[in-house]
This record gives C-alpha cells, structure tokens and sequence, in this order.
C-alpha cells in the first residue's frame, strides 16, 4: 500500500484519484483513512486539542509533543504545562 496524505476536505475525492492511478501501480489498492493525523501517531482530537494548547513543535516532516518530563532547566517557559498532555482513553470495543 502506498500512503497518501491529503487535507481534510479532500478526502473525497481522494479514492477516486487513487483509483485512477491504479494502472500505475501494480497489485491491489486499498483506501484506509487513518484516526490518526498525517503520517504521526497522535489522534486527530489529541493532535488538535495539543496544537491548540502549544503541546506540539513541528520538526521537520513529524511533530513532537511536548511534555512535562526531564530536568526543569533545559526546558523553555513556553515549554511548561501544568497538566499532563495523555488523556488515556478507554477503547469501546462491541462484544
């Protein structure tokens, strides 16, 4: 499978251009949209809340989240959060 990363209002659109592309690549193609945003591993809702919060410094291609662990010192003032950053939500699975 090759990822393709498009914007959110282009989600629509996005299978049928795969589909067109499908002669150019050989096997099967499967359209899976991702929880996730891009190609991190943070949730959308997660990823939103974080940036909006200032949790999330961009590096380059991914994004790291900021958290309150390491030493006080070698950390900026914009840097600090009272709270932590995980929220750990409990899965709902059908049984």
């Amino acid at each position: 499978a090759i990822p393709t990363r498009t914007k959110d209002e282009k989600v629509q659109v996005a299978p049928e251009a795969r589909r067109r592309a499908n002669c150019k690549f050989p096997g099967r193609q499967k359209v899976i949209v991702s929880r996730e945003w891009g190609f991190t591993c943070f949730d959308r809702d997660d990823f939103v809340q974080w940036k909006r919060e200032g949790r999330i410094r961009n590096a380059g291609v991914h994004a790291e989240l900021i958290d309150n662990h390491g030493p006080l010192a070698a950390k900026d003032a914009g840097d600090l959060h009272l709270t932590a950053p995980r929220v750990h939500k409990i899965p709902v699975h059908e049984e």
